[in-house]
C-alpha cells in the first residue's frame, strides 16, 4: 500500500469524527448534471462525470484529466435558476479531488440557496474506489450547516459496474439519512442504470427508483433518456443530447414532472478537459 491510499482512510475518518455536531441547514435536493438528469437520474453507478461530486464521490476516479464545467438549470413554471461551477483532477494520481458550487434561486418564493461540496476518492484497484463528500449548506432564512456523504463504487465483472452511496451520515438539523444503490452496464457504446433510493427513517414512502441510459452515436454524439419513480409520488422524465469533442463537451437535458406537477426544466452545460 503506498502512501497515498496508507493516508485516505485515515483522512476519511478524521473527517467523520470533526464534522459529528450536526448543524441546522437545508439539504438541498441532490439531482445535479446534465448527464443524470437526462438518465432520469440512475448514476449512482456510473458516475463518470462531475454529477460524482454529490451523488457518487467515488467515481471522480474514474476521470482521465482536469475536468472544469460550468452549468445553467431553468424551471418553469415557478422560474427558479440554478447554477453550477465544478473543476476535478484524478490526473495526478488514484487520489482524486473535486469541488462544485450550486447557487440556487427560488423567484416564486424570493429565496436563494448555495451548497459547496468538496470530494476526494482512491482508486485502490481497476475494480474498487471508495471516496468522501463534505458539504456546506446554507441559506438565507437558516442557519449554515455541514453534512457528509461516504460512497464506492465497484466493478465484481467487465461490463458490470455498483455504486453504493449513504448519505447524510453526518448530518444537518431535520435531515433524514439516505442509503442509495446503483447498477449500471456498459457494453461498447451502450450504457444502460438502476438506482434504488432508501430512506429508512421515512415510513410512508422509503423507496424510489430511477432507470435510463446513454448511447453514443459515431463516438461524438450522446442521446440520452431515462425515468425516475420518485418516493414522494413526483415520477419525472429526462431527455438529453452531448456533443463530445477531444476537449470537451456541450449538453442539453429536458426534464419534466409527470403527474400533478407540470414543472419542466431545460439544463445547459460546457464542460472542457484540460
Amino acid at each position: 500500500m503506498d502512501k497515498t491510499q496508507t493516508f485516505m482512510i485515515p483522512a476519511g475518518i478524521f473527517l467523520l469524527v470533526f464534522l459529528a455536531v450536526p448543524r441546522a441547514a437545508p439539504c438541498f435536493e441532490e439531482m445535479i448534471g446534465a448527464k443524470a438528469v437526462a438518465m432520469g437520474g440512475s448514476y449512482r453507478a456510473v458516475a463518470d462525470d462531475y454529477g460524482a461530486v454529490l451523488l457518487n464521490p467515488a467515481g471522480i476516479t474514474q476521470f482521465p484529466r482536469y475536468s472544469i464545467v460550468a452549468a445553467y438549470n431553468y424551471t418553469s413554471p415557478s422560474g427558479a435558476d440554478l447554477l453550477a461551477s465544478s473543476i476535478v483532477d484524478s490526473k495526478t494520481s488514484s487520489l482524486g479531488a473535486g469541488i462544485i458550487y450550486i447557487y440556487r434561486n427560488e423567484n416564486s418564493m424570493r429565496k436563494s440557496e448555495q451548497e459547496l461540496a468538496f470530494a476526494v476518492a482512491q482508486e485502490y484497484m481497476k475494480s474498487f474506489h471508495i471516496g468522501f463528500t463534505t458539504h456546506y449548506l446554507w441559506r438565507e432564512d437558516q442557519e449554515d450547516g455541514w453534512r457528509v456523504d461516504a460512497a464506492t463504487l465497484i466493478s465484481p465483472i467487465p461490463y458490470i459496474s455498483v455504486g453504493v452511496i449513504g448519505k447524510n451520515l453526518v448530518r444537518v438539523e431535520d435531515d433524514q439519512r439516505e442509503i442509495d444503490f446503483g447498477f449500471a452496464s456498459r457494453i461498447h457504446m451502450l450504457t444502460v442504470a438502476f438506482d434504488i433510493i432508501w430512506v429508512p427513517e421515512d415510513e410512508e414512502s422509503p423507496l424510489g427508483y430511477h432507470l435510463g441510459g446513454e448511447i453514443i452515436a459515431r463516438g461524438e454524439v450522446g442521446l440520452r433518456g431515462g425515468y425516475a419513480f420518485k418516493r414522494a409520488g413526483q415520477d419525472w422524465y429526462g431527455l438529453g443530447l452531448s456533443w463530445y469533442v477531444p476537449r470537451g463537451s456541450l449538453s442539453y437535458t429536458f426534464r419534466r414532472g409527470v403527474g400533478s406537477s407540470d414543472e419542466i426544466g431545460h439544463w445547459i452545460e460546457i464542460g472542457l478537459l484540460i
